[in-house]
């Protein structure tokens, strides 16, 4: 298939103004921990960002070469994507888009789970 420069110029945009908004989100979070008195501050930081990282991704229409160029062919219907017919449509729960986003939902819940869990942290836990 022959790139559509439109529809390309369009997608570098956008993940370079993602760029843009991700990496001041990133430096803002290392700001804080720059700011913490303790270590149970920075891992609850620390989580703070990786969660951001994981919800950031970007996987939106606005990062979809296919979804850009159907807007480019006015045809914001999803019937004639290539990718679609490929990987199913996005929105269909057994898409492979929607097994994607459902992978990033189980990181979070997996980091919610077992990163960090507001317990204190005692001198007597030395290195190893």
């Amino acid at each position: 298939m022959k790139i559509d420069k439109s529809v390309k110029k369009e997608l570098i945009e956008n993940l370079e103004n993602w760029l843009d908004r991700f990496h001041d989100a990133i430096e803002f979070k290392i700001e804080e921990m720059k700011d913490a008195k303790t270590v149970e501050e920075i891992m609850q930081l620390k989580k703070e960002l990786l969660f951001l990282c994981l919800e950031r991704l970007p996987l939106g229409d606005s990062y979809c070469y296919f979804c850009i160029l159907q807007d480019y062919k006015n045809n914001s219907s999803c019937k004639n994507c290539l990718y679609a017919k490929i990987h199913g449509y996005c929105n269909d729960v057994k898409s492979d888009y929607k097994k994607v986003k459902m992978a990033v939902g189980k990181a979070i819940d997996t980091i919610e789970k077992f990163y960090y869990s507001n317990e204190t942290y005692d001198e007597k836990w030395k290195r190893y």
